[in-house]
């Protein structure tokens, strides 16, 4: 197989699409990664990914003066090992998630519960304090 026209400009295109990716989104990536370091294994999976995201866009972007046989390599190896990958750390996250959602539904119930507290010992006060006013025992 040989390259054509075609071949170098959907590379091209597609190199210059997967490097806008990375740009745009290695920002919260790693506002993600710094924020949530104690989840190792999807830490390492993420750097993996991002590793694997820069090494295929250089590899699209440079492949006019890379042999042949490499790019096409890279491409096979790294193009499927990347779709298998990211279900994987979307399934981390959203297990992340839901963890995390369940850490702030408890603490949120707790201070719901603590603000209720503080009404109903308030509420108690102007009761204690009416009935002082009022003379009773």
């Amino acid at each position: 197989m040989e390259y054509t026209v075609t071949h170098h400009i959907g590379y091209t295109v597609i190199g210059l699409i997967t490097m806008g990716i990375i740009l745009f989104s290695i920002k919260t990536e790693t506002d993600f990664l710094y924020k949530y370091r104690q989840y190792k294994f999807q830490f390492a999976l993420s750097l993996l990914s991002i590793f694997v995201m820069i090494v295929l866009s250089l590899t699209l972007l440079g492949h006019w003066f890379i042999p042949q046989i490499v790019t096409m390599f890279t491409l096979m190896i790294l193009g499927p090992f990347l779709l298998i990958l990211a279900p994987v750390i979307l399934w981390l996250r959203a297990r992340t998630f839901r963890g995390l959602e369940r850490k702030w539904r408890k603490e949120q119930d707790k201070l719901i519960t603590e603000i209720e507290d503080i009404i109903d010992e308030k509420k108690r006060e102007r009761i204690m304090q009416g009935k002082s006013e009022r003379g009773e025992d």
